[in-house]
């Protein structure tokens, strides 16, 4: 969710564009005459969340790199926290007094990322619990790195990501079988475990990645291999599909349930990992009738998580034909981030490239 570079690439935009679609995709479903019917979408919802936070790991683990190789300071981590702070609060922010005003809705610990924490409820804004687990990783991570780098300026930073990806694991490890048993276990994986504030594996796994490419440059590295690295992407992707589906679709389905709960995003994050891998290493050309909207699409693609959700709910229940009220749905979506990413993203964006450059 965050921007590169001025230079942006190609693979990189593309894989946050089909991020956003896949989760925009998974709420349409609540649009249709007969939700149910569409629940399979929902899996669509899932995976675009983990590609997103893989990217952001791999995004956030590279300006991390940059940043304490050229000073491993306390100064160069607030640097780096508020250039945060300003990229991803502002519209987040926005949102949440316009849900104050508009619908007189407030809740302060919203603000503080807390809403998990302390109550586990997500109903004023629902989307907000991926921007929680999100904003902790800024919190913890960047520290932690800064720590263990003094010890080790390459082998500290890799530290911290092994200890970020087992990290969801070992702090789960007993919810998973405690879902599996539960009355209602989908339910409890749903709010127990995919929205646990500290579910950090598919960010370690894309700041992982992030250190094998700053070390070992991934184009280089993966030279004369892309045609095997594409077969892989797609043979993992087609069993993630069914691995998952399974679990979420066909409960417990052909898996074993606590065996499905444990592995279900790290097989997401994994083949994620390597869609991303494959779209940095190819940089695709695209025609600029191409590249324009994929170019805009991945701009506006936090504005456009951000305030979905919102339209929608306001959406459901019109009396008009199902598909032509999804198809205003998609129209009212894109044109709301764009004015979000151009009246909060953008001019904060400006503040923070003027005061920490």
């Amino acid at each position: 969710m965050s921007d590169f570079s001025k230079n942006r690439l190609v693979g990189l935009d593309i894989a946050r564009s089909i991020a956003i679609l896949a989760v925009v995709l998974a709420h349409t479903r609540y649009l249709l005459d007969a939700p149910g019917r569409y629940e399979f979408l929902s899996l669509s919802g899932k995976i675009g969340v983990e590609l997103f936070f893989v990217l952001s790991g791999f995004l956030i683990g590279s300006i991390l790199l940059r940043s304490f190789e050229e000073s491993l300071s306390f100064r160069m981590l607030v640097r780096f926290w508020s250039r945060r702070w300003l990229r991803t609060l502002p519209a987040y922010f926005a949102v949440l007094i316009f849900i104050w005003l508009v619908f007189d809705r407030f809740d302060l610990l919203y603000f503080l990322f807390l809403q998990d924490l302390v109550v586990g409820d997500w109903d004023l804004l629902p989307v907000s619990w991926s921007l929680v687990i999100e904003e902790w990783f800024y919190l913890l991570f960047a520290p932690l790195c800064l720590i263990l780098m003094r010890y080790s300026l390459r082998w500290g930073f890799l530290a911290a990501s092994v200890l970020l990806l087992l990290s969801g694991v070992v702090l789960l490890s007993g919810d998973y079988a405690a879902c599996a048993d539960a009355d209602r276990p989908l339910k409890c994986f749903e709010n127990d475990i995919r929205k646990f504030t500290f579910r950090f594996t598919s960010l370690g796994l894309g700041t992982t990645l992030a250190w094998v490419n700053y070390y070992h440059n991934l184009p280089r590295l993966l030279e004369g291999r892309r045609l095997l690295l594409l077969v892989t992407t797609l043979l993992v992707h087609a069993f993630m599909f069914w691995f998952c589906g399974s679990v979420v679709l066909d409960y417990p389905g052909v898996v074993n349930p606590t065996l499905g709960f444990l592995f279900f995003y790290p097989v997401m994050g994994f083949a994620s990992l390597l869609l991303i891998m494959l779209l940095y290493v190819w940089q695709p050309r695209l025609s600029p009738w191409v590249a324009a909207p994929v170019s805009f699409v991945s701009l506006t693609s936090y504005s456009n998580y951000l305030w979905h959700l919102l339209i929608n709910e306001q959406m459901r229940g019109v009396e008009m034909n199902q598909y032509l009220l999804v198809l205003l749905f998609l129209i009212a979506t894109l044109i709301v981030s764009a004015v979000s990413y151009l009246l909060v993203e953008k001019p904060f964006m400006g503040l923070r490239n003027r005061f920490f450059p």
